[in-house]
């Protein structure tokens, strides 16, 4: 089976992840904080604070689904 669609995108799973800053593939993560606004007058938007447990920056991720 082939797994490099894995690679490109930023989350594997709810544990790993691809970090953008250190290049990392399937990497732990921590989610730092979340806050959503309106995108639109009909759409919101969720906004990821996602710390990168291999090189510790914070990058920033959008969603537009809805995530439990």
């Amino acid at each position: 089976m082939d797994l490099s669609e894995l690679d490109k995108k930023y989350f594997i799973d709810p544990h790993k992840y691809n970090c953008p800053f250190c290049k990392r593939n399937h990497v732990s993560y921590r989610i730092r904080d979340v806050k959503v606004f309106d995108w639109t007058e009909e759409k919101t938007c969720a906004v990821f604070f996602v710390l990168c447990e291999s090189c510790s920056k914070t990058s920033l991720h959008f969603s537009f689904k809805e995530i439990r």
